[in-house]
């Protein structure tokens, strides 16, 4: 039957392969898996983790809103540094996953206090230069430096696009909700308001007067012009 086949094949000009090639077994191919990257909660749960393995007291309290941990307690971290801001920016640069993908760079000093003896960094965020609206990082260490306390409720901020609306015409908005008479604006800042599933860019116009003269935040969305909060009132 073999003697056939070749016999044939030969009149039609075919080539068989060899027997031995035929049969020889393929070799598998070694495939690397490439991990995803960790979740900024995953990183900041795997730096919880290292502190806790130093200073087994470390502990911490999270929220559903931000990836980070809301508070780290319990910590005795060394620091370096001349300034007490300094030692705060030492601790929050090797310790940055704690911001739950907060860029420690992106934190503007608000002040230095006291408070129980301990000395506290307040640290306000920003995005590209724009503030995040009430959105802040807190360092708490002994007069020597030594972190103790890590409060945060800041949140990572991405794809804001600028809407092309004018800060005047966001002060008009602005009235118009408050409810137009009455109200004389004290303050217009170009904010970020982020908040849990989004941020928005836009304008937060302080305003003071009303029937009892008091103060009043609206922010206006710069890209079609809503009000995203008045007061402590959300309109998203």
């Amino acid at each position: 039957m073999n003697r056939l086949i070749a016999t044939t094949a030969a009149l039609l000009g075919l080539a068989l392969p060899s027997p031995a090639i035929a049969s020889a077994p393929r070799t598998a191919k070694k495939v690397t898996v490439s991990r995803a990257p960790a979740s900024a909660r995953q990183q900041a749960q795997q730096t919880l983790a290292e502190l806790q393995k130093r200073t087994p007291r470390t502990s911490a309290h999270w929220s559903i809103s931000q990836p980070g941990p809301h508070v780290v307690a319990g910590m005795r971290v060394l620091t370096k540094g001349k300034t007490y801001e300094a030692r705060a920016r030492h601790f929050l640069r090797a310790h940055e996953a704690l911001l739950g993908g907060v860029k420690q760079r992106d934190l503007r000093l608000d002040r230095v206090s006291v408070a129980h003896g301990r000395r506290v960094a307040r640290f306000a965020q920003s995005h590209a230069g724009t503030p995040v609206l009430g959105r802040f990082v807190a360092v708490s260490m002994t007069p020597d430096g030594v972190v103790l306390h890590l409060s945060s409720d800041a949140v990572p901020v991405n794809g804001v696009k600028r809407g092309a609306l004018s800060s005047q015409l966001a002060v008009r908005k602005a009235l118009l909700a408050a409810g137009g008479t009455g109200w004389a604006v004290k303050h217009v800042t170009r904010v970020i308001d982020a908040q849990f599933g989004g941020a928005v860019d836009g304008f937060a116009v302080d305003l003071i007067g009303g029937l009892k003269p008091q103060l009043l935040r609206v922010v206006v969305a710069s890209s079609d012009g809503r009000i995203v909060r008045m007061g402590d009132r959300m309109k998203r």
